[in-house]
């Protein structure tokens, strides 16, 4: 059977698991090819799982997670196992988290794409919460307070490990413990020293970890069918009901995106209730709807439930250029965007049919801002 990458950023977090591996330290000609055989040192294995420290960063956690999980040793899953900040008051150190979706902020605003992570049957056990990896350290209460928007929890490599995870096409789960608040810190000299206390107590904080991991997740990873993929997490009743639904009507693409959002949500750990209560909104105010109307309008809503940020980019990227539509080609004209907003830009299709019609396009086009929509498109609301 294939075994687990237990994945850390620092020796520190690892060492009552490195305690287990000491005795059969890796060969590094076993995995490695010479060219990435300076990694290897940073690989430990035993019997049960290997032990890969990936050092600070999200690109460094990236890289190494990658490399190692790319060679000989066919892995059943990568998890990511560490300290953490908590960002509000309503955490406290030493708490043990099972993570449920890893994000990203990288300084200036949060990067769009997200990774759910895969659950174990045990995970009911275990307190959940999202995760956001920062490409700097969170040392004031200003930085804290941003980021508990989006996450309470705030690491600087669960997103690198997940994103190489995806890439690989392996299970990625992550369990993290808080060792600091960084939002109860007023000045930064302050959060310093708090870097310095966590590495004094870095081995009771490895303990603390390897006893809930011991516990709580390994017994559960010796067998495939505790293993529940987002794929099969998902309460049929919900689902069920919304497709049976005589006010509805979901197409086949429509019933897939639908199943889809349901996980997302309950990965995310939101009331199913919610939607619920949605369907039944559109339902009751909006009777002269067609059931496909309303069913593409409540894909809509979860969606946005999904992608708060990614809505109110939406937002105000429409009211920018609806500052400078004229009633006369605001019905004409047509303007799109990149959803994802991978790209960045928009394109506009209309029907000329005459002169007038030209002049009120390039009217139009020259009304809108097209700095400042790159701007709200690069995240800046």
């Amino acid at each position: 059977m294939n075994k687990p990458l237990l994945v850390f950023a620092h020796p520190g977090e690892a060492a009552a698991f490195l305690e287990q591996t000491q005795k059969a330290k890796l060969d590094p000609t076993v995995y490695f090819p010479p060219a990435i055989q300076p990694l290897a040192g940073k690989l430990h294995t035993c019997s049960r799982y290997d032990v890969l420290i990936t050092g600070e960063g999200i690109f460094s956690a990236m890289n190494k997670t990658l490399l190692a999980a790319s060679q000989g040793v066919k892995y059943s899953s990568i998890i990511n196992l560490g300290i953490c900040a908590g960002l509000n008051s309503k955490l406290a150190i030493n708490d043990f988290y099972k993570i449920r979706t890893v994000y990203a902020h990288n300084g200036n605003a949060p990067m769009f794409q997200s990774f759910p992570c895969h659950e174990l049957n045990s995970d009911s056990e275990i307190k959940s919460a999202d995760l956001m990896s920062t490409f700097d350290r969170v040392l004031e209460q200003a930085q804290a307070k941003e980021l508990n928007i989006f996450a309470p929890l705030v690491d600087r490599e669960a997103y690198g490990m997940a994103w190489a995870a995806k890439e690989l096409n392996i299970e990625f789960m992550a369990y993290k413990l808080i060792s600091d608040l960084p939002y109860q810190n007023g000045h930064e000299d302050e959060a310093q020293n708090i870097c310095e206390s966590i590495k004094e107590q870095s081995s009771l904080f490895s303990e603390k970890i390897y006893y809930e991991f011991q516990s709580k997740i390994a017994p559960y990873l010796d067998s495939k069918e505790h293993i529940q993929s987002t794929a099969n997490n998902i309460k049929s009743d919900t689902y069920s009901q919304l497709i049976q639904n005589k006010d509805m009507h979901f197409t086949v693409s429509m019933s897939k995106a639908l199943g889809k959002s349901l996980k997302k949500l309950e990965l995310k750990g939101v009331d199913l209730e919610k939607v619920h209560l949605l369907a039944d909104g559109l339902v009751k105010n909006y009777p002269d709807w067609r059931p496909k109307q309303r069913a593409s309008e409540l894909l809509k809503a979860i969606s946005e439930m999904l992608n708060p940020f990614r809505t109110q980019l939406s937002k105000n990227l429409e009211e920018l250029i609806n500052l400078g539509l004229t009633p006369q080609i605001k019905d004409r004209i047509n303007i799109k965007w990149d959803k994802d907003f991978e790209k960045r830009g928009f394109q506009i299709n209309t029907w000329i049919e005459n002169e007038e019609h030209r002049k009120q396009l390039v009217d139009a086009i020259n009304s809108i801002d097209l700095e400042k929509f790159t701007q709200i498109q690069d995240g800046n609301l």
